[in-house]
Parts: C-alpha cells; structure tokens; sequence
C-alpha cells in the first residue's frame, strides 16, 4: 500500500473544503485539474470557483493551487526534513483592465490581507475577441499539519473574493 504524501492529504483537504461550500451554496466551482509532471516529479492541483449568487457575464475567479515540487518531495522522503508541505497559491483574475483607481483600491483591499502580492495583466483569445484580465497572485507555504491554516486560507479567499466583486461592481469600471 502506498503511503499518501503532505500533497495528497491536503489536496483532500482543500477539495473538501471548497467542495462543501459549492453544497452549501456559497460558490460555483468552475474548473479543476489534478497535473502530474513525469518529468520534473511535481504535481500540481488547482481548483477554481466563482461566487454562485453573481449575475454578471465577467465574474471575478478565484483559483487555489497545492504545488508539490521536486525539492518537497525530497524533503518529505530522503531528508525527512520537517515540516512536510507544499506552495499553495491564491490566484484572483478580475476581467477587464483595472484604471489606476481601481486598481490601487484592490490593492489597499489585498494587502489587509496578504503580505506579498504579485500582479500579472493577461491579454486572452476568445472567439476572435481579445479579453484583458488582471491576475492578482499570493504564495504561501502550507504544512501538512497546519489543516486550519489551510481552511483559514480558503475563507479568507471567500471574503476577500465578495469584498473585491463589491468593490469592483461598485466602481463600475472595469473595461
């Protein structure tokens, strides 16, 4: 029998979690994937969820990654070095190109919240239409025995998902 990585437990775990909010109501689960790179020896698990009561077309997402590298895996099993874990990231795509105002509200927001926020603006082909998305990113390293930070984690995604869709909605001006 083969003996379940700090990945694989907390892969179950954050599935869990964002699975019983999607039953309760809270979100829409709009994708997830589950990678395994031969190659590199890496895996990676995102899923990604919108709010369920958003009636807009262009809806902020929300997409939690678990990323167990090379380096993790031998830490796990030749070093034993504790603790076990792997990057977890929280990944907010906003649709459209945020105006300078906008985007430093959203940041003034993110960072009650998150220490260290890396910006990414993404030009994406769709039906011969070109859409702009900002991507809002934020690593963490997450232990195998740190489950409540983990659920901590994907409730203050939650909140943080409802606090910049207000934001954004009040604002109005997302091209």
């Amino acid at each position: 029998m083969f003996d379940p990585t700090a990945f694989d437990n907390l892969k179950v775990v954050l599935e869990g979690i964002v699975y019983d909010m999607d039953l309760n109501g809270m979100i829409q689960i709009l994708d997830r994937n589950d990678f395994v790179n031969i190659a590199k020896m890496e895996r990676t698990y995102n899923i990604s969820f919108s709010l369920n009561d958003v009636s807009q077309h262009k809806t902020i997402t929300v997409c939690l990654q678990l990323h167990f590298s090379f380096e993790d895996h031998y830490d796990e099993f030749v070093s034993k070095k504790d603790p076990f874990g792997c990057t977890y990231t929280t990944i907010y795509q906003i649709p459209g190109n945020l105006n300078d105002i906008t985007d430093k509200r959203v940041r003034n927001l993110l960072s009650g919240h998150y220490h260290h926020i890396k910006t990414k603006k993404i030009l994406m082909e769709k039906n011969e239409e070109n859409e702009m998305f900002t991507e809002l990113i934020v690593n963490d390293f997450i232990g195998e025995t740190e489950v409540e930070k983990l659920r901590d984690s994907v409730q203050k995604s939650l909140f943080v998902l409802n606090e910049l869709t207000n934001l954004t909605q009040s604002m109005g001006d997302r091209q």
